[in-house]
């Protein structure tokens, strides 16, 4: 179907209900309530499949962290590593 702004063909567009019971039936489905389990079997079979270089910043690990002085957990992207262990632990071994 046809974006009604551009007349492009735009696959986010929403069209909403178009009668009264539509919208009724829309907005009961606001009180659906999932149980944990049913959440993670939805987001795991719409998980999207990505591109490099998502697999890789995955195994990427510490040398993401080149450089940190951070001695805790660093997080990029979303993505959890340790802090590099060669990375300085204080000024003074940065140069």
């Amino acid at each position: 179907m046809a974006c009604r702004s551009c007349g492009h063909h735009c696959p986010w567009q929403h069209h909403g209900a178009r009668t009264l019971a539509q919208l009724d039936d829309n907005l009961a489905s606001l009180e659906v309530k999932l149980a944990p389990d049913q959440v993670a079997a939805l987001d795991a079979l719409s998980a999207p499949a990505l591109d490099f270089p998502a697999a890789f910043l995955r195994v990427a690990g510490a040398f993401m962290n080149g450089g940190t002085t951070i001695t805790t957990i660093t997080t990029i992207n979303g993505e959890s590593a340790p802090a590099w262990p060669m990375a300085p632990k204080n000024e003074s071994e940065r140069y």
